[in-house]
């Protein structure tokens, strides 16, 4: 079985994955606050038709009271959409909301595994790809990914063409200060890097946030 397991306190949140090599798009809680009384997980009942499809290797993040998801496959088909679930009204849509969204690496469609970092800007819903920032974490998949503040940390994974000596055992950070972004009708502004904006990056699998 594969997942990805998400926090938004006080529940444990599980989308998707994959059991018996078929991918799943049911979500799934468990709240913390249960653990001295009846501890159980419970599968969430989003209201609507409306939901994301079946999927495995996405990301997925938490934002507010929200659980963000990008990404991931069926098998067949490499799905490069976005979805927001809302766990007060428990309604899944396509996103319309604010913030920044950060996805480093992944494997593409065509089978190999990236190592370009994207952000997608929810205040003007446009994807910025940068590339040149300096020493970077190598190409990979399946690996984790996570915030502090300004910084982004990414630790682990897996490649299986990577001619890198293995630094698996090493959090690479990235700080988003140093990334500052324009007016939607501009380019971002990145301190010594190159950067392309308005592109949607390769739907990716693998790489989990």
């Amino acid at each position: 079985m594969v997942m990805l397991l998400l926090w938004l306190a006080p529940n444990f949140f599980v989308f998707g994955g994959q059991a018996d090599g078929e991918a799943l798009n049911d979500l799934w809680s468990f709240d913390l606050n249960t653990l001295r009384t009846t501890p159980a997980w419970e599968q969430c009942k989003p209201i609507g038709a409306v939901c994301p499809a079946q999927r495995t290797g996405h990301v997925c993040v938490a934002y507010q009271d929200c659980i963000i998801v990008f990404g991931g496959t069926d098998g067949p088909y490499h799905y490069n959409d976005t979805w927001s679930y809302d766990t007060n009204t428990e309604t899944w849509s396509e996103l319309q909301c604010i913030g920044s969204i950060y996805i480093f690496g992944g494997r593409g469609v065509d089978g190999k595994e990236l190592g370009d970092l994207a952000a997608f800007k929810m205040s003007n819903q446009r994807w910025y790809m940068f590339q040149n920032m300096g020493p970077a974490p190598s190409s990979r998949l399946s690996h984790a990914m996570a915030s502090m503040g300004t910084r982004v940390f990414v630790l682990g994974g897996e490649s299986f063409m990577s001619t890198k000596g293995d630094d698996n055992g090493i959090i690479n950070i990235i700080d988003t200060k140093h990334i500052k972004y324009p007016d939607s009708s501009g380019e971002p502004l990145v301190n010594d890097a190159d950067r392309e904006s308005s592109a949607i990056p390769t739907p990716l699998l693998g790489q989990v946030e």
